[in-house]
């Protein structure tokens, strides 16, 4: 990629893509704003588990549906993803804190906006 560009709302969370960025050398805009009410024109987007509650996922999902380029979701079994309108592309067994999940592991589906 020539640029790549992190959202969030959470002021932690853009610290976090910041340190992140730095720790492995690599060049990040960051930008704490909501932006699932937009349009955006990328080639690439990509969405991180954000289906743990049934208002957050219906924006999420409707942004991921609408957007002219490649969206990529990333979505560990939450009860809140519809995949219509998705394939899945991908998946993964990914180490998780059993304290938060009850498990040391948990599947993880990568999906395709189609």
């Amino acid at each position: 990629a020539r640029a790549v560009v992190a959202t969030d709302v959470d002021p932690r969370a853009v610290a976090a893509a910041r340190a992140n960025a730095a720790l492995n050398g690599v060049t990040l805009e960051v930008q704490q704003r909501d932006l699932l009410d937009e349009d955006v024109d990328e080639d690439v987007i990509v969405i991180g588990d954000l289906c743990y509650e049934q208002p957050l996922a219906s924006r999420v999902l409707a942004f991921a549906r609408r957007q002219r380029g490649t969206v990529l979701a990333g979505d560990p079994g939450r009860a809140h993803f519809d995949a219509s309108g998705f394939e899945r592309v991908a998946g993964y067994e990914v180490e998780t804190t059993a304290d938060l999940e009850g498990r040391a592991t948990r599947a993880v589906g990568v999906y395709r906006a189609r």
